[in-house]
C-alpha cells in the first residue's frame, strides 16, 4: 500500500529564462490549478524580488488586481479573506515553498524580520554587524525594533563573534520571527535567553527636532512637545507622533493670527 502524497507542484510561468515551481499542500491543489467558474486552468507567474520569489497571478475584470498564492493558501486553510493588515511569512524564507506548514500570520514588522537578507552589501559580512567607527577591526552588534536601536554590551575583534551577540539581541527581540547569521544554533540561542540572557537597554537617541524632547520617566509615552508660546505641553508615544502634533498647533496658531 502506497503513502498518501501530502504536497504536490505547481509550475509556474519561466522568470528570467529560470523555471520555478511552488510546494503546495494536496488539499489546496485542486482550488489553486482550476477556476470553479469556467473549469480553466488559473496561470501563475513566477515574480523575483530582492531576496526570494512569489507565485501570483492576475485576476482580470472590473477590479482587475495581483493575487499571491502564499495568501491565497492561508485564506483557505483559515477560512475567511485575510485583512490588508494581515501579512504571511515564509517561515524558511522560499516564498514558492507554499504549504501551510511554511506559513504564518504576521505583522509587516515580523515579516521584514524575516527576510533573508543578501549579506554581500554589509563590509562586515554578517547581519545585523556594524563597524565601529574610526576603527579597521572593532565590530558591534546592533538590531532595531520598532525604530529603537539595541546595541551590543561592547565591541569585538572578530565580527563573527559580534555576529553571535546579534543574533542572541535578535532571538530576544524578535522571538521566534528572527533571521540569524547561524540558523543551526536557532535553539541554542533560546536556551541561552530561557537561562536569563538579556541585551543591553536600549539607546535612546535625543531628538533632532525643535521643541521635542525624550523623557525617559515617562516609558508609556516619553515623547515631549513643548511649545510655551502656545502653551503646550503635551507626552505622545512616539517621536512622529510628536512631530505631527507640532505640525497641527503651528497650523492653528499660524491660523488664529493670520
Amino acid at each position: 500500500m502506497g503513502l498518501k502524497v501530502c504536497m504536490r507542484y505547481i509550475y509556474l510561468s519561466k522568470a528570467n529564462g529560470v523555471q520555478f515551481k511552488a510546494k503546495v499542500d494536496d488539499q489546496f491543489y485542486d482550488a489553486l490549478t482550476l477556476c470553479p467558474c469556467c473549469e480553466r486552468d488559473f496561470h501563475w507567474q513566477a515574480n523575483t524580488s530582492t531576496y526570494t520569489t512569489y507565485a501570483s497571478r492576475r485576476v482580470s475584470g472590473k477590479n482587475s488586481k495581483r493575487v499571491l498564492m502564499h495568501r491565497s493558501v492561508m485564506e483557505m486553510y483559515l477560512g475567511r479573506p485575510l485583512s490588508r493588515e494581515e501579512e504571511v511569512d515564509h517561515i524558511d524564507g522560499n516564498g514558492i515553498n507554499n504549504q501551510i506548514s511554511n506559513l504564518r500570520l504576521c505583522s509587516r514588522s515580523e515579516n521584514s524580520w524575516n527576510c533573508v537578507h543578501r549579506r554581500t552589501k554589509s563590509v562586515s559580512g554578517y547581519l545585523n554587524v556594524q563597524r565601529v567607527k574610526n576603527t579597521r577591526n572593532r565590530w558591534f552588534a546592533v538590531v532595531t525594533v520598532n525604530g529603537t536601536q539595541i546595541i551590543s554590551h561592547k565591541s569585538f575583534s572578530d565580527p563573527g563573534e559580534a555576529a553571535v551577540e546579534a543574533d542572541l539581541i535578535a532571538a530576544f527581540t524578535r522571538g521566534e520571527f528572527a533571521r540569524f547569521n547561524f540558523e543551526d544554533r536557532r535553539d541554542e540561542y533560546f536556551e541561552i535567553i530561557k537561562a536569563g540572557w538579556k541585551p543591553a537597554p536600549p539607546r535612546i537617541k535625543s531628538s533632532r527636532h525643535k521643541h521635542i524632547s525624550y523623557k525617559k520617566d515617562h516609558p508609556t509615552a516619553p515623547w515631549l512637545l513643548r511649545l510655551p508660546k502656545q502653551g503646550v505641553y503635551e507626552y505622545h508615544k512616539t517621536e512622529t507622533g510628536a512631530l505631527e502634533a507640532r505640525k497641527r498647533w503651528q497650523d492653528q496658531f499660524l491660523g488664529d493670527n493670520g
